[in-house]
């Protein structure tokens, strides 16, 4: 049996569901290509949590295979310039492989068995997702289909090395204060009130586990234009959100949007939030996967009274494999809470589903002990306040306003 095993894998891509297949005559759907570190191989089933998984029985396209050589070849033929691979909606994506040579045969990757049983041809709605002439370009190189014949895991050997390059970095980095690369979770201390000063010795040790995200991808329908230029006290919102994450000094910021926001600093990173259908579901469980530390801090970019004192509070909260969701009236406040890794494969699960409520996803998390809720206190729900027209922003920047009520997440 032939092993793929020096090959490089750069991309993995599930879907929940099909733009094109059985589209014919009608609009594609918009489901995204999420990329993931590892995915799930189930012999004769397909990939878990994609759209392939248990689609026919005995069908020849359980995972497909494509080449980046080909993908950068097609951009610089077409003139595309810096574009994803996803768009060619394969699931893994590899480099320096002659994937022709694997039709008819047998062959393994990281210990999975596959069967190579046809060319993936391109068809004509590749001119569609990605550029006229595409379909041309790519007969007799589309990629790979196959059968899944032993079970297992993949994982992406790229990304292992570059968050393992984002680790050397972030250590060096100002957000950074880890003690001789030792994580170092914060302790709890129950008995104290959420709104009181920790004390110098926690203000040192907040950071050093935590990556935190800020959530800018809102469509915003009811403001009418983009919130994070909005002026909140004479700054805009987006700097008034990101001042607060630096004050946690996380080891990471990323800031998720449906596109790279021309205000991003350079020293924090991007994921993309597509599509903005599935809401902030989609960026959480972006930077879910981009991060390397053990938890992840979400924080809305409406949410502008939210203060660090409390933040920390919450830091405080998460223990190993768990993170922390505060309540008001029975209701989670998912978008200002802290996700534990854990998490990501009950993010994927529920973006290869049709329920994208953050509100759901939360009360599995909740039951399945991932998440701790924690109720806040009267005197604080003040710093939940979020804005969703413009007449809230007037109302903040001159003084006290009442509970603005959030879409549901």
């Amino acid at each position: 049996m032939l092993s793929l095993d020096a090959v490089e894998i750069c991309h993995l891509y599930i879907s929940p569901g099909h733009n094109f297949v059985g589209h014919h005559g009608r609009e594609p759907d918009d489901y995204p290509m999420i990329e993931v570190p590892t995915i799930e191989c189930v012999p004769g089933r397909g990939i878990r949590g994609d759209r392939y998984f248990d689609f026919k029985d005995d069908y020849k396209g359980q995972i497909t295979f494509f080449s980046l050589d080909v993908f950068d070849q097609l951009s610089q033929a077409l003139g595309l310039g810096q574009r994803s691979p996803a768009e060619a909606r394969r699931n893994i994506i590899v480099r320096d492989a002659d994937l022709n040579e694997l039709i008819g045969q047998d062959f393994e990757v990281q210990d999975v068995r596959f069967h190579g049983t046809q060319e993936c041809r391109p068809c004509y709605w590749m001119d569609r997702a990605i550029a006229p002439g595409a379909e041309e370009f790519l007969k007799g190189r589309g990629g790979l289909r196959a059968k899944i014949l032993s079970d297992g895991e993949l994982r992406s050997t790229a990304r292992l090395a570059a968050l393992e390059a984002l680790r050397r970095r972030s250590v060096a980095s100002p957000f950074s204060r880890e003690r001789a690369g030792r994580e170092v979770y914060w302790t709890v201390d129950n008995s104290s009130p959420q709104s009181a000063p920790l004390h110098e010795e926690d203000r040192r040790n907040v950071g050093p586990t935590l990556s935190a995200v800020l959530l800018a991808g809102g469509q915003s329908r009811r403001m009418g234009r983009d919130k994070a230029t909005l002026l909140f006290h004479g700054k805009p919102l987006w700097q008034i959100q990101l001042e607060l994450l630096r004050r946690l000094e996380p080891a990471e910021i990323f800031v998720s949007a449906r596109t790279d926001p021309a205000w991003r600093p350079a020293d924090v990173l991007f994921v993309a939030d597509d599509p903005p259908s599935c809401g902030p579901l989609c960026g959480i469980a972006a930077s879910l996967v981009q991060m390397h530390k053990a938890h992840l801090l979400a924080l809305a970019i409406d949410m502008p009274s939210m203060s660090d004192q409390y933040l920390k509070f919450l830091c405080d909260q998460i223990e190993p494999g768990t993170g922390i969701v505060p309540t008001i009236d029975s209701r989670a406040e998912p978008l200002a809470a802290i996700y534990p890794r854990e998490a990501d494969a009950d993010f994927r699960r529920a973006l290869a589903g049709t329920d994208f409520s953050l509100q759901s996803v939360v009360r599995r998390l909740v039951k399945s002990g991932k998440l701790r809720e924690v109720h806040v206190k009267d005197d604080d729900t003040k710093l939940f306040l979020n804005v969703n027209a413009l007449s809230d922003v007037e109302c903040c920047n001159h003084g006290p306003v009442g509970r603005t009520a959030r879409a549901n997440p």
